[in-house]
């Protein structure tokens, strides 16, 4: 009888011990899933947070060169504006579409955005290429014709849109925070 007692006893240790480590294995992998839990979060803010500074920084960058351009763009946008007027605005606006071109080229995507950086640069292609295409209109003078152009800013401006709404943002529109 006493050899059946000790091998109960010893089997409710074996089944404690057991049930323990399996406890500790549990705490240990919800602390683990908690901690990357964490850290995807966070990593999913700093991501966020550098979306936000880099869309801020371009629009940053295209609003310090393009004054001449936006005045051409709002003078042209009204039906009584001269088109000797236009013709007179059009050198200026050419050269500032010309500098927001050159501008462009020189923004970077930053490395914490690797996981967008081709699509961040083709949106950066279109957005260079819409302010040349500018450019090279304005070139005309009065006669210039802004519908190509403008074209390719919006498929810049979607494409910017939708990167942001992939990082978890609000979307915003590159056309209305230029202006």
């Amino acid at each position: 009888m006493k050899k059946l007692w000790w091998l109960g006893l010893t089997l409710l240790l074996a089944v404690s011990v057991a049930a323990g480590c399996s406890s500790d294995g549990e705490k240990s992998t919800d602390k683990k899933d908690t901690k990357d839990t964490e850290t995807a979060e966070s990593s999913k803010e700093n991501v966020q947070s550098d979306m936000i500074d880099f869309y801020m920084n371009l629009t940053g960058t295209i609003n310090s060169a393009d004054t001449d351009l936006q005045n051409y763009e709002a003078a042209a946008a009204k039906e009584d504006t001269k088109k000797e007027d236009l013709a007179a605005m059009a050198p200026n606006a050419a050269a500032s579409a010309e500098a927001v071109a050159g501008k462009i080229g020189e923004v970077t995507v930053p490395d914490s955005l690797k996981d967008y950086k081709s699509d961040l640069e083709a949106a950066l292609t279109d957005l260079k290429d819409s302010y040349s295409m500018k450019a090279e209109e304005l070139k005309k003078g009065a006669d210039a014709n802004l519908d190509a152009a403008n074209e390719k800013l919006a498929s810049a401006d979607e494409k910017i849109g939708s990167l942001l709404e992939k990082a978890g943002l609000t979307t915003a529109s590159i056309t209305n925070d230029v202006n």
